[in-house]
């Protein structure tokens, strides 16, 4: 073999070594830029609520298709089992099933990652398919929440100005959660609830015959937060890098046009467009530990009989009823469908009629 022949082996084995070498090179990078896609890439839990526009708004755009892998829960109970299980990596809960949540072992290992506020309101639904008005109210069985007189107070004032006679309603309160069924099971006509949840009535088709979207949120009880949060997302603490970006893109959507939202929102949970432009939208903020400190002061039985009780203002007995409805000078127990009855507050209602 001449020296020319010799060379050009020398040459072909170099090349072939650095083509070895860059393929290998490759190989590498894309592996590492794989793992790194996945570990940002986060699997959100959410509960499929109308509420939560921002996210389905992000999901639609490729930058939040990178970083998001939203996954739907029959309930935000069912997003915490799956947080403390690790099935996902964050979520969102709504505020008492992340008190609840607070108690599992497991819980230390996640952090507060943001909140999802809602403004504060007071609705007055009615039952999908009735057709009675507000003028018709007369005689109807109203419900309120147990653990918020002030939203019935503030329905109660302001419709006086119409010189619409309430006399004659049927006032009870019930837990927030039992209002909904209680409504579609036919045992009430109509219930004044929080704007927030009005949202959520209208999605299955109830009626809305009164809004009132001006009330101050807090009292000297509570902070406003407490009557306008809605939902809190939880995340792992050892995730911190991939918990920054996920709630970077959760932000920028959150403040994108109202229309963009609105069409997310009615894509994601099938409700008319033309019914949320009568609705205002949630909004979505990073927050730390500090909001699940807020949250745990302000829960337990005995704080929401506070809450309640600091609510009334016209001069009557400082006393609401709890789910036990044993407690203070009325002591009157549950009875039937209604945990308490209509007697035990006619004191308030009377007060409120006459000022």
């Amino acid at each position: 073999m001449n020296l020319r022949q010799t060379r050009l082996r020398d040459l072909l084995a170099t090349i072939v070594l650095l083509l070895s070498l860059l393929v290998a090179v490759t190989f590498v990078l894309r592996q590492e830029q794989s793992t790194t896609d996945t570990r940002s890439h986060r699997t959100v839990g959410h509960d499929g609520s109308p509420l939560l526009a921002f996210l389905y708004a992000a999901i639609e755009r490729p930058e939040g298709q990178q970083v998001i892998e939203a996954r739907k829960f029959g309930s935000s109970a069912d997003v915490g089992y799956a947080l403390l299980s690790g099935s996902i990596d964050t979520g969102f809960i709504q505020p008492e099933k992340l008190v609840e949540l607070s108690r599992l072992k497991g819980f230390e290992k996640l952090q507060v990652l943001g909140k999802v506020t809602f403004p504060y309101g007071a609705t007055l639904i009615t039952k999908k398919g009735s057709t009675f008005r507000l003028n018709e109210i007369n005689g109807r069985s109203i419900a309120a929440p147990v653990d918020n007189t002030r939203l019935l107070n503030e329905f109660i004032n302001d419709v006086k100005k119409y010189s619409i006679d309430l006399g004659k309603v049927d006032f009870v309160l019930l837990s927030p959660d039992a209002i909904i069924p209680a409504l579609e099971s036919g045992k009430i006509d109509g219930a004044v609830i929080k704007g927030s949840r009005a949202v959520i009535a209208q999605q299955a088709g109830h009626n809305i015959l009164y809004q009132k979207w001006d009330m101050q949120p807090g009292n000297e009880c509570c902070p406003p937060v407490i009557d306008q949060l809605e939902y809190v997302l939880l995340g792992r603490k050892d995730a911190a890098a991939s918990n920054a970006e996920l709630t970077a893109v959760l932000v920028k959507s959150s403040h994108f046009a109202g229309t963009v939202l609105r069409t997310a929102v009615s894509k994601a949970v099938h409700m008319s467009e033309n019914i949320l432009l009568e609705l205002p939208l949630s909004s979505f903020e990073p927050t730390d530990n500090d909001l699940m400190a807020v949250l745990l002061a302000h829960s337990g039985s005995a704080h929401r009989v506070k809450n309640a009780s600091s609510n009334i203002s016209d001069g009557s007995p400082r006393h609401i009823h709890d789910a036990s409805c044993n407690h203070g000078e009325a002591g009157i127990k549950p009875s039937g469908f209604f945990a308490c009855s209509r007697d035990a507050f006619s004191s308030f209602f009377r007060a409120l009629f006459t000022r």
